[in-house]
């Protein structure tokens, strides 16, 4: 597949939209892969606000997986994933010694 060099306008009313149906797939990918923390009874992997994504995992291996799952996607659509703005975050929690990663 041959990657566009082009893009729309930062802030336009088409870019909010196009990411919408862009993300949709992404989002989709991850969450029938049913890798995720549970919060609560509700399994959640994956959540996204406007350009934001945030995976919730509860081991190593279970994020190595998810990223495993959105470089395949992203690297279908020739959209690079942008290491430099991406955190990781360890939550310990003392009930039953679990712990979630947040990338």
């Amino acid at each position: 597949m041959e990657c566009s060099q082009h893009g729309i306008k930062q802030g336009g009313v088409l870019g909010s939209v196009l990411l919408c149906i862009y993300i949709d797939h992404v989002l989709n990918a991850v969450c029938s892969s049913r890798l995720g923390c549970f919060i609560g009874i509700m399994l959640t992997g994956i959540l996204a606000h406007a350009d934001n994504t945030v995976l919730l995992v509860p081991t190593v291996q279970v994020v190595c997986k998810m990223l495993l799952i959105c470089e395949e996607y992203v690297a279908a659509f020739c959209e690079p994933l942008n290491a430099k703005k991406s955190k990781c975050v360890i939550c310990i929690s003392s009930y039953k010694h679990s712990f979630c990663f947040i990338v």
